[in-house]
């Protein structure tokens, strides 16, 4: 998601004005853009952060094990994106 935040489990938009380029570090070419967070977008992600904290340091073992393993299924289902992702942002090719 291009300019946007990953926030409360969801994407808001990126309000900073600066921009920053991206690069394959492969070949060193510009890939993209990105668009810089700033103070607006900082201040409620970090609220997010320190309520999901104090979700989570009450849960129980088994509750956290649950996160975990919904994490780990939501990852397998989309491991050939990431993959990808990870290959182009690092890169070097994917190995299966």
């Amino acid at each position: 998601m291009g300019n946007a935040a990953l926030t409360r489990g969801r994407f808001v938009p990126v309000r900073g004005p600066d921009e920053a380029p991206l690069f394959d570090p492969a070949n060193e070419k510009q890939i993209g853009t990105v668009r810089l967070s700033n103070a607006a977008d900082i201040d409620p992600a970090v609220a997010a952060a320190v309520a999901g904290f104090a979700s989570i340091s009450t849960a129980s073992t088994s509750e956290r094990i649950e996160m975990l393993h919904r994490m780990s299924d939501a990852v397998s289902r989309r491991s050939a994106n990431l993959a990808e992702a990870m290959s182009e942002e690092y890169g070097a090719p994917a190995v299966s």
